[in-house]
């Protein structure tokens, strides 16, 4: 689905098989950055994230005594994605160009 300017903040309702499933889509990031911009952005983003699944398995760990599995892969996904982030703002960088970012969080009401 094609989305217009107007549309991207627009709520959109799915029919689903047996149900209606509204769908919310926000943009958070849109736009072109000089490579400080971008890593001020990708920063902010990337250890906001971080830092929150962090606190969440923290919080699991006094609660349960366990650390979970999932969340610590995912930490490390998303530390593993910042690290490529940032070779790709230092290579705009290196090559005096700017970078596009985009990032949209869709929300579903099921």
């Amino acid at each position: 689905m094609q989305r217009t300017k107007k549309q991207t903040m627009e709520t959109l309702s799915v029919l689903n098989s047996e149900e209606q499933t509204i769908q919310s889509s926000y943009d958070l990031v849109k736009g072109v950055f000089t490579h400080e911009e971008a890593a001020e952005i990708v920063e902010d983003l990337f250890l906001k994230k971080i830092n929150f699944n962090k606190q969440k398995n923290f919080r699991r760990f006094i609660q349960m005594g366990l650390e979970s599995t999932e969340i610590k892969e995912r930490i490390h996904e998303l530390k593993k994605a910042y690290k490529q982030a940032e070779k790709q703002i230092q290579k705009a960088k290196e090559e005096g160009k700017q970078l596009c970012i985009s990032s949209s969080i869709i929300i579903n009401i099921q």
